[in-house]
């Protein structure tokens, strides 16, 4: 994830819009963690049947998925 993406998404009028809490700042994922998740085979989960039961109870979510996000 690039600054730019995250400078953007700390944006107070992108927050409100997106309904995020101004009292948390959005940041970059360590890439050493991630970089070991994918080592072990362990990137990627159950995360369909997560997402589906936190839109259930009435949770919002962003998924940024594919190669042009």
């Amino acid at each position: 994830m690039n600054r730019q993406v995250r400078e953007y998404l700390n944006i107070p009028a992108t927050r409100k819009l997106l309904g995020v809490m101004t009292n948390n700042t959005f940041t970059i994922p360590n890439l050493d963690v991630n970089t070991a998740f994918v080592r072990t085979g362990d990137e990627y989960g159950r995360t369909p049947l997560y997402v589906a039961s936190l839109l259930e109870r009435g949770i919002r979510v962003l998924i940024y998925v594919g190669e042009n996000d």
